[in-house]
């Protein structure tokens, strides 16, 4: 048999019977049998044989087959064989398992003598667990590395790339996030301290009155979606102080130059740059007509005191009638020469006055639709006008500084006196019609007996942009002076003292007006008109600077007097923004001085007069 090439005796070193000639059969052949040192040779073979044998058992077919016999042993050297369960179902997963185990190409993994596999079929065929394990997923890919060195080179060399590659964009990223992290905070850091210096801006514009500027500053600090919310309790302190209105009136498409209040307090009328006229309702706030000039802009406006009529002053020096309710053109009344400055409606509504750049003022008859009386002997232009509450006088201002009274309605020169503060831009009769209030281009605000032409207070003074409009309210008690200064300050009459005021506009403001009976005020702000509480009543005041909005504010004390916003007290709270305790401390010595302002005003109310 061992001649044959089936056995072979271990004594003796014999490996072959005809020189360079394998012994055995190539699909029954174990690798080691075909390439290896015939010392390799050993019972392992046998196992091997046998593992051929019961796979060709189970499959019908030997573990390798090819066409010629050096395929064959080229399989047996290089790949695995079949799971027999894919080539013939219902082969049992445990007999399989031994199956291969016996046809394992590494020698050390088979069954290390053939007692073992007797011993392993025969607990599988007495249904106990098998010793042999299928092979693993590391075994199985060390096979496919040793029958594809090439591919399996390749593969571990793109494995150990990616490896670097991930390591080192772990390392990288991580120094991005750091680097990141870094940014963020340097980012916060910077905003912070920029926050802190458009708030130093803020309290800046405050002080010196810019406010429009200071609320672009407010507005540049509100924080988008993305980013954190800096603000503070400065920020929302010094919006309250910058924005003391409650509503907006939009419309105008350019600066607002003069209104009017009817006696209720129900209907606003506007002129505007835009060569337009908007009567507002007051209560809705929103636009309820508006009039367009027929060939020149408007310069004036003024509503009868039933608020029935409306008289418009242009340009040209044009001035028309119109029906409030309808906006119809009822009357045009001719004479002036040059721009209309200013209108006023007496008290009984029957005359108008006007008051013109052609040197001149008018009364009009409103009935019968014609002149009534020229008022001469102003120097170069009349710029303001205004009745007496009993409609006995009228009072004008020109652009040399003279103050003049005249009889109404025959137009008898009373009196003129010179104040020499220049320009009297506005008047403004005090109830009673002794005593006017008068503004002047030279910055001073003017307390004047009507009857002396004595100056019985002034505020402000040359070179002082402090005055340049003036309003009193319909009891006397108190009146509103605006101007250059871009504040509307309320003061007492005949005092003159300040009592509150209300900073906001972006420009000079250049007309004012009392509400009777209510308890806001207007302001202009260019297109823009700003509503204001005034000590239980409502004032008009209004400058053009092109913006377009109109703001409306109340009083909500519920007729509660309270004192004025005192600058300097609230820089004193502003300076002690980050010391709570100063603050509180600070915040109640300030509400203390107005509790004490408003018991000292409900005692000078309660005193005979």
């Amino acid at each position: 048999v061992s001649d044959f090439g089936l056995a072979k005796i271990l004594a003796d070193d014999i490996s072959i019977t005809k020189s360079d000639t394998v012994l055995g059969t190539p699909a029954y052949l174990a690798p080691e049998q075909i390439e290896g040192p015939p010392r390799r040779i050993g019972p392992s073979i046998d196992i091997y044989g046998l593992g051929a044998i019961l796979y060709e058992l189970l499959t019908g077919r030997p573990p390798f087959r090819a066409d010629s016999s050096i395929e064959t042993v080229h399989q047996v050297l290089t790949e695995d064989p079949i799971p027999p369960s894919r080539l013939a179902a219902g082969v049992p997963g445990e007999l399989e398992t031994i199956c291969l185990k016996c046809l394992e190409k590494n020698p050390n993994r088979r069954y290390p003598t053939v007692e073992a596999l007797a011993e392993d079929l025969s607990r599988f065929l007495n249904e106990k667990p098998i010793t042999a394990r299928p092979s693993g997923p590391f075994v199985k890919v060390s096979k496919w590395a040793r029958r594809h060195p090439g591919w399996a080179s390749l593969l571990g060399v793109s494995l150990s790339a990616l490896l670097v590659i991930l390591v080192l964009s772990l390392f990288f990223t991580s120094v991005l996030m750091r680097r990141t992290h870094d940014l963020v905070l340097q980012q916060r850091t910077t905003r912070r301290y920029l926050y802190i210096a458009r708030m130093g801006l803020v309290s800046r514009a405050w002080r010196e009155r810019d406010l429009s500027w200071g609320r672009e500053q407010l507005h540049s600090l509100v924080p988008t979606e993305d980013c954190e919310d800096l603000r503070g309790f400065d920020w929302f302190l010094f919006r309250g102080l910058y924005n003391q209105a409650e509503a907006e009136f939009v419309g105008h498409g350019g600066g607002v130059v003069k209104l009017s209040v009817t006696r209720d307090g129900s209907r606003l009328a506007t002129v505007s740059e835009d060569e337009t006229l908007r009567v507002w309702d007051v209560h809705a706030r929103s636009e309820v007509a508006r009039f367009k000039a027929p060939d020149v802009p408007f310069s004036a406006v003024a509503f009868s005191p039933t608020g029935r009529l409306l008289a418009t002053g242009d340009r040209k020096g044009g001035v028309r009638l119109w029906e409030a309710a309808s906006g119809e053109c009822v009357a045009l009344l001719s004479g002036h020469s040059a721009i209309v400055n200013d209108l006023t409606f007496d008290p009984s509504g029957r005359y108008l006055v006007s008051a013109s750049s052609d040197s001149t003022a008018r009364i009009w008859d409103v009935r019968a639709r014609k002149s009534a009386a020229v008022l001469a002997g102003h120097r170069e232009k009349a710029v303001s006008c205004a009745c007496s509450p009993d409609g006995k006088k009228v009072a004008t201002g020109d652009d040399e500084g003279f103050l003049f009274f005249w009889r109404l309605p025959s137009g008898k020169r009373i009196r003129s006196d010179y104040h020499g503060y220049g320009e009297v831009t506005s008047v403004a009769f005090v109830p009673g019609g002794r005593y006017v209030v008068a503004s002047t281009a030279a910055g001073a605000g003017l307390l004047v007996d009507s009857v002396t032409g004595e100056e019985k207070a002034v505020l402000g003074g040359y070179d002082d942009p402090l005055v340049r409009s003036v309003a009193v309210s319909s009891d006397g008690r108190y009146a509103a002076i605006g101007g250059a200064g871009r504040t509307v300050r309320i003061l007492t009459v005949p005092e003159f003292r300040v009592i509150r005021e209300y900073p906001g506009h972006g420009a000079e403001v250049t007309d004012l007006g009392f509400i009777p009976g209510r308890d806001r005020s207007f302001f202009d702000q260019g297109s823009v008109l700003q509503v204001c509480s005034l000590c239980g009543k409502r004032s008009v005041a209004c400058r053009g600077n092109g913006r377009r909005r109109i703001l409306l504010a109340e009083n909500r004390n519920r007729g509660r007097e309270r004192a004025a916003a005192d600058p300097l007290r609230l820089e004193g709270i502003m300076s002690c923004l980050f010391s709570r305790w100063a603050f509180c401390v600070v915040l109640r010595e300030w509400r203390r001085s107005e509790h004490l302002e408003n018991r000292m005003e409900r005692r000078r109310r309660r005193s005979p007069a």
